[in-house]
């Protein structure tokens, strides 16, 4: 059954709210596609030219994936600090990480 007008818009706002939840907790950081390796002709430049533009499209993204990631990890580490600070706060000494020593590796 085909989806209405609203229900399309439904589908949509709810998307959207997903979307934003997930990025308001953290970020999406999606590595970008790395460009084919064939090596560019000698004898083409329009073909030498789309590798090119190939390259630098994914050097453009790749800067952009390493921002995100730096970001990330800087967002990550203050909510990890601000958590365990709470932690230390509402439980002081009993605060302890406790592990099954069976669990190390050998």
């Amino acid at each position: 059954m085909p989806l209405t007008l609203h229900s399309r818009r439904v589908v949509a706002a709810a998307g959207l709210v997903w979307l934003s939840a997930g990025l308001a907790y953290g970020q999406a950081c999606l590595p970008p596609v790395e460009p084919y390796p064939y090596a560019p002709p000698k004898d083409d430049p329009e073909l030498r030219e789309y590798i090119n533009r190939e390259y630098a499209e994914y050097m453009e993204a790749a800067e952009d994936y390493l921002r995100c990631l730096q970001d990330e990890g800087r967002r990550a580490y203050a909510e990890t600090d601000t958590i365990f600070k709470r932690w230390i706060g509402f439980f002081g000494k009993d605060a302890v990480i406790r592990y099954d020593s069976t669990d190390k590796d050998d």
